[in-house]
């Protein structure tokens, strides 16, 4: 299970068998005999129709209004909280890894709840990739708490690995992942080294150990 994310074209999903004129023309439909309706009861109780458009309005308007407030609330408070993420240096995870030929085997920390954690972790694969490699295996078996924005941080380090790969004059690893999926998960360490060694190619980033319930990471594969 394994996918090349170094080509979104080539592994774009193909296009559903879906008809968008249809669904304009039938819009156009509806819209037509709303206003069709509209303009003969319109004319019928002209007053009537003028008060019930006008309290729809300003309904309308006034949900519309609700619903910005609540969003602007919402970006102040959250601005704050994520000005001082961006402000504090990246909270040290320790990693354990291991060099198994040209392959990195990556073993994570059991707690990666915070952004900060996940941006240590980020700085400190993108140095390896830098310093050693750009096949890396991360393995998820001590892991506990994950962050969901680690899904950001798997994407990142596997557009390094891939650019690294290219920048260094080495073949790209090119198989694709059944529909849905995102990253090359593997049962186990050895299950992804036989399987990457099965493989022309460079720019690997695969997880291994990722438990069934870790739904940070399965969103993302």
């Amino acid at each position: 299970m394994s996918r090349n994310l170094r080509s979104p074209a080539r592994n774009r999903r193909p296009p559903r068998n879906r008809r968008p004129w249809q669904y304009s023309l039938f819009s156009l439909f509806v819209l037509t005999t709303a206003c069709a309706i509209l303009l003969k009861v319109g004319m019928r109780f002209p007053l009537e129709t003028l008060i019930v458009l006008g309290i729809v309005a300003g309904a309308a308007l006034a949900i519309g209004l609700y619903v910005g407030e609540l969003v602007v609330i919402g970006w102040i408070m959250d601005f704050p909280a994520w000005l001082a993420e961006r402000a504090m240096p990246p909270a040290h995870v320790p990693l354990d890894y291991e060099h198994v030929g040209e392959i990195t085997i990556v073993t994570l920390s059991d707690n990666i709840a915070s952004v900060r954690e996940c941006r240590s972790v980020q700085q400190q694969l993108d140095r390896l990739i830098a310093e050693r490699g750009c096949d890396l295996v991360l393995d998820f078996s001590r892991v506990k708490k994950l962050s969901s924005r680690f899904r950001e941080v798997l994407v990142h380090v596997t557009e390094t690995a891939e650019t690294a790969a290219e920048k260094r004059g080495l073949p790209c690893h090119d198989i694709a992942l059944p529909p849905g999926g995102t990253f090359p998960v593997f049962a186990d360490r050895q299950q992804a080294l036989a399987d990457m060694d099965q493989h022309a190619g460079h720019g690997w980033v695969v997880l291994c150990a990722v438990p069934t319930g870790m739904r940070a990471v399965s969103d993302a594969v």
